[in-house]
């Protein structure tokens, strides 16, 4: 079983989500957090309940937990079907490494 983030796609949001994860304190190469980035995010949740995903609630974003890696696709196409701008990316992208 995976677990991967579904944040709103505001950059604030985001930040605010990244703030209450518990990240790596030193990393050597550059940092990725895999998630999706959701335009309608109150609408997406209620679409994901629906068709049956498991969520969790992270006051800022929400986790969903997925039996593996190849039903990514299944969240992304059932967010397509009800026309909800959904971005599967790097929701870490504000991070610097200096």
């Amino acid at each position: 079983m995976i677990t991967l983030p579904l944040v709103p796609e505001s950059c604030e949001a985001r930040c605010l989500y990244l703030e209450q994860c518990i990240l790596p304190l030193f990393y050597m190469e550059d940092f990725t957090l895999l998630g999706f980035k959701i335009r309608e995010f109150e609408i997406a949740k209620n679409i994901l309940v629906e068709g049956g995903y498991k969520l969790t609630d992270k006051g800022v974003g929400i986790e969903i937990h997925l039996r593996g890696y190849t039903e990514i696709e299944g969240v992304k196409k059932l967010l397509d079907i009800h026309q909800i701008e959904a971005d599967f990316s790097d929701i870490a992208d504000t991070f610097y490494q200096a």
